[in-house]
C-alpha cells in the first residue's frame, strides 16, 4: 500500500511540475503505465493511465507548461495512447502473471512430489536395508544397480562386487539362466515372475530359494528397472523331506505290522493245516496196528480204509510243503517255467474232464465251454494245469450242492481269456483287493469254514504273471465268483515238437494233490 501511495505521489509531483517538458511527461506516462501493469494488474494500469491523463488535463486547463501548449486533439490522442498502452501492457502482464502463477504452482507441486519421493525412497532404502529377505535392483540392461545387506550375506558377495554386473558374471548357469529368462519375459509381458531354484553355496550347502521379480516404472508408466525379492525355502524343503520320510516310515511300519499280523495268522493257520493231517495219519496208524493182529476180513477192510486216509492226508502235507517251497522259490526268483507251443484249448479241456468225476461226487456239475476248437500258443502245461486245478478246487470248496461250475475259453486274437465261474458264497466287496495277497484268507482263522493255507491264489497270480498274463476277479457277495485269466497268444520263434500228453494216472495224482484238502470220498 505504501508503495502505491509513493508511486502516485511521484506521478503527481512530476506532472504538476511546470518546468518538465510535455514530451518528457508523455514518455514518463507510458513508462509509469508499464511499471504499474507489471507491479499491480490490469486494473492498476488503467487507473494509472486515467490519473496521468487527468494530470495532463490539469496542465492543459491551467496552462501549466513552459515549452508547449497542448491542443485538444493532442490531449485526446495522448489519452488514447495511455489507455492503449494500459490495456495492452496490462493484459499481457496479467497473462504473464497468471502463467507465472501456474508455473509457480506446478513448481511447488513438483517440489512436493520430489520431496515425497525422496522421503519414500529413503523409507524404501531403510526398509530394504533392514529386511532379512535378500532384495536387489536391476536396470533395463539386466545389470545390478543395488542390493541390501541380506542379499550380500545370502550369496556371499559384497555390493561392490554385485553392482554393475549381470547374473552370468556372478552365478553359475543353473541360477543365472532362469534369472535372465525371467528378466526378459518380465520386460516383454510386464507380468510378475516367480520361480524356484537351487544352488550350492560357497560353504558347499545346497540351498533352495524362490525369487520373485516385478517391474519398476516411472511417472508415465514406462519400465525403469527391475526389483528382485528372494525367499529362502531350504528349511521348508528339509521339513517337507522330513515329513515325507516320516510318512514313508509310518507307511512301512504299518505295512510291517499288517504283514506281521498276516504272518501270525498264517502260522496259526499252517499249524492247524499241519496238525490236522498228522493227527489223522497218527490215528490211522494206531488203528492199523490194532487191525494187523487180527486176520478178520472186516479188519483188512478197515486197514485199506486207513491206508487211503494216510495217503490222502500225506498228499495234503505234500501239497502244503510244495506250496511253501514254491513261494520261497518265487521270492528268490528261482522259480522257472518251461514254455512250449501247445494247444491251450485241449490242455484245459483235458484238465476239466479229468476232474469232472471228482466234482460230481461233491454234488456239483462242471461245465466246459469254448468259442474256439484249437489255440496253439506258448505256455507251460504243468503250470497251467496247476492254475486250473487250484481255481477249480476253490470253486468246489465254496459252491453249495446242486450248483454248476463253469470253465470258459474266449479267443481275443492277441490274447486268450480263461474264466472259472462258480455260483458260491462270493467275496465281500471290502475283501476283493486282498484275495491275491500272500497268507490271506477271507474267513478269520478262528472262524474258518473251509480248509486252506491262504497261499494258493498268491501262487496262481505269480504263475499267471510268469506267462506275461494277468488275473482278475469279479464277485457278487452271496451269488458267486468269477476268476478271469488273460494270457498273451504268442508263439516261440521255433515251434517245438508237441510233448506227449501225460498219462491219465499222472494227471489223477496231480488232481489228488491239488484237491487233497477237499476230503474226497472216492477216487
Amino acid at each position: 500500500m505504501i508503495k502505491k501511495v509513493i508511486f502516485l505521489t511521484v506521478i503527481i509531483i512530476l506532472y504538476l511540475n511546470p518546468f518538465l517538458p510535455m514530451s518528457v511527461k508523455g514518455l514518463l506516462g507510458v513508462i509509469f503505465i508499464i511499471i504499474s501493469s507489471i507491479e499491480t494488474n490490469l486494473k492498476g494500469s488503467l487507473i494509472t493511465a486515467v490519473v496521468i491523463h487527468a494530470l495532463m488535463m490539469i496542465n492543459f486547463i491551467f496552462d501549466n507548461n513552459i515549452d508547449y501548449r497542448y491542443s485538444m486533439i493532442n490531449m485526446i490522442l495522448g489519452a488514447m495512447v495511455f489507455l492503449f498502452v494500459a490495456l495492452y501492457i496490462g493484459t499481457a502482464a496479467e497473462r504473464l502473471r497468471n502463467k507465472n502463477k501456474e508455473l509457480q504452482t506446478e513448481i511447488e507441486m513438483r517440489k512436493s512430489v520430489e520431496k515425497e519421493l525422496k522421503e519414500n525412497l529413503s523409507i524404501l532404502e531403510s526398509l530394504t536395508s533392514t529386511l532379512p529377505t535378500p532384495v536387489c535392483y536391476k536396470d533395463l540392461t539386466y545389470r545390478f544397480t543395488s542390493c541390501n545387506s541380506a542379499y550380500e550375506e545370502y550369496f556371499g558377495l559384497s555390493e561392490m562386487e554385485i553392482v554393475g554386473n549381470r547374473a552370468h558374471d556372478l552365478f553359475d548357469p543353473e541360477v543365472a539362466d532362469p534369472c535372465l529368462a525371467m528378466d526378459i519375459d518380465l520386460l516383454e509381458h510386464k507380468i510378475r515372475q516367480s520361480r524356484e531354484v537351487s544352488f550350492i553355496s560357497k560353504e558347499g550347502i545346497k540351498k533352495y530359494f524362490i525369487f520373485t521379480k516385478a517391474l519398476l516404472t516411472d511417472e508415465g508408466g514406462a519400465p525403469s528397472g527391475i526389483v528382485c525379492v528372494f525367499v529362502d525355502t531350504t528349511e521348508q524343503k528339509e521339513h517337507e523331506k522330513l515329513k515325507q520320510s516320516i510318512e514313508e516310515e509310518k507307511r512301512i511300519i504299518d505295512e510291517m505290522q499288517k504283514y506281521d499280523k498276516l504272518k501270525t495268522e498264517f502260522f496259526s493257520n499252517i499249524s492247524h493245516e499241519l496238525r490236522t493231517p498228522l493227527n489223522v495219519i497218527f490215528c490211522a496208524v494206531q488203528l492199523m496196528e490194532l487191525n494187523l493182529h487180527d486176520g478178520n476180513p472186516i479188519c483188512q477192510k478197515h486197514v485199506k480204509k486207513n491206508v487211503k486216509s494216510i495217503k490222502q492226508n500225506s498228499l495234503r502235507l505234500l501239497r502244503l510243503v510244495n506250496n511253501l517251497i514254491d513261494i520261497t522259490k518265487i521270492d528268490a526268483q528261482a522259480f522257472e517255467i518251461n514254455l512250449h507251443n501247445n494247444d491251450l484249448v485241449m490242455v484245459v479241456q483235458d484238465i476239466v474232464f479229468s476232474v469232472s468225476d471228482y466234482v460230481t461226487t461233491k454234488g456239483l456239475k462242471l461245465i466246459f465251454r469254448s468259442d474256439i476248437e484249437e489255440k496253439i500258443m506258448t505256455f507251460d502245461e504243468d503250470k497251467i494245469e496247476r492254475i486250473m486245478l487250484n481255481l477249480i478246487s476253490n470253486a468246489i470248496k465254496f459252491s453249495p450242492i446242486g450248483e454248476n461250475i463253469y470253465v470258459d475259453i474266449f479267443d481275443r486274437g492277441n490274447h486268450v481269456c480263461i474264466k472259472v465261474k462258480d455260483m458260491g458264497i462270493g467275496i465281500p466287496p471290502d475283501r476283493m483287493l486282498d484275495i491275491f495277497k500272500r497268507f490271506y484268507q477271507i474267513s478269520p482263522v478262528n472262524t474258518r469254514l473251509r480248509e486252506g493255507s491262504g497261499i494258493g491264489l498268491s501262487i496262481v497270480k505269480s504263475l499267471v504273471e510268469m506267462h506275461q498274463g494277468s488275473i482278475s476277479v469279479e464277485s457278487e457277495y452271496g451269488k458267486g465268483t468269477s476268476f478271469l485269466i488273460e494270457l498273451p497268444a504268442t508263439l516261440l520263434p521255433e515251434i517245438a515238437d508237441k510233448e506227449e500228453l501225460k498219462v491219465r494216472q499222472e494227471r489223477i495224482e496231480n488232481i489228488r494233490l491239488e484237491f487233497s484238502d477237499i476230503y474226497l470220498a472216492n477216487e
